[in-house]
Parts: structure tokens; C-alpha cells; sequence
């Protein structure tokens, strides 16, 4: 997550859908973020929320860890 918002905070240019998806992460009651149980869950959406934030942003940060 923290590489997530890393990724948020430098560019000013990002995709729309990584944005909605850490949205809905961040947002959702129901969300993995929420749920500790779904720790799997949570690393797979916000790995999804990056790459769909763009490639640039993808490119510029370290990958995500478990």
C-alpha cells in the first residue's frame, strides 16, 4: 500500500482506473483493506491499482511487498 500512494502522490499524470480502483480499496466498507482475513486480496488489488495507475507510474516505483 505504502508504494500505492507513493505512486499517487508523484505523478500528477495517472490513469483514471488505478485511481477508481484505490478508491474503492480505500473507500469500501467491504473492501480487502478492511478485512484482515484477505491479506492476498488486498496485495493483488492494490498491485492491480498500481499498474492500472500507467506504466510510467508502474515503471518509477519498487514492486510491492508482501
Amino acid at each position: 500500500m505504502q508504494q500505492l500512494a507513493s505512486a499517487l502522490r508523484s505523478r500528477a499524470d495517472v490513469e483514471p482506473r488505478g485511481v477508481a480502483i484505490t478508491q474503492i480499496l480505500l473507500t469500501e466498507p467491504s473492501s480487502a483493506l478492511y478485512r484482515p482475513a484477505y491479506r492476498e486480496e488486498l496485495y493483488e488489488l492494490a498491485r492491480a491499482a498500481l499498474f492500472a495507475l500507467g506504466s510510467r507510474v508502474a515503471a518509477s516505483t519498487a514492486p510491492l511487498r508482501r
